[in-house]
């Protein structure tokens, strides 16, 4: 008869517990950073708090990479809750609608039909926004405009 020896060996050899140490801690840092941005994230400004916020400038604003900043010169905006846009010079005031659209992250502005205020007039995208600056970018990307915004 054949004697049959059976050996045990440790499947979790001493070595391992390092690596168990290292996979533990980071999966704890992995938890607190998830927790961390999100709680960054709410507790950020969203845009219709921000551009209800005071009077607006046009910083910038450039169309077919051609800088036409200088045509909103002395135009200051107003943003109100109530979704009414104001534009206001020392020669004229347009009153015209602004719009978020939470779902598709759209900021939309419609001020009227004579220039320059009219080209302000489209559907934009938020590129980066502050409590001081907003910049958009044309959601028709053959329009080729950027708009940036720079609180009064």
């Amino acid at each position: 008869m054949y004697k049959y020896e059976s050996t045990c060996y440790n499947s979790k050899p001493d070595n391992m517990k390092p690596m168990k140490k290292f996979l533990g801690f980071a999966l704890i840092l992995s938890l607190m950073e998830s927790t961390s941005c999100s709680k960054k994230e709410e507790g950020s400004l969203q845009i219709s708090e921000i551009i209800t916020n005071g009077t607006w400038k046009v910083n910038f604003y450039t169309k077919s990479n051609v800088n036409r900043t200088n045509d909103f010169s002395g135009y200051l905006l107003t943003f109100g809750k109530d979704g009414y846009l104001t534009a206001a010079s020392s020669d004229d005031t347009t009153i015209g609608f602004w719009g978020w659209d939470e779902t598709d992250k759209i900021f939309s502005i419609s001020i009227g039909t004579m220039m320059p205020l009219e080209q302000l007039t489209d559907h934009w995208i938020i590129k980066e926004k502050s409590e001081k600056s907003v910049k958009i970018k044309n959601r028709n990307s053959l329009k080729d405009e950027e708009l940036d915004f720079i609180k009064n």
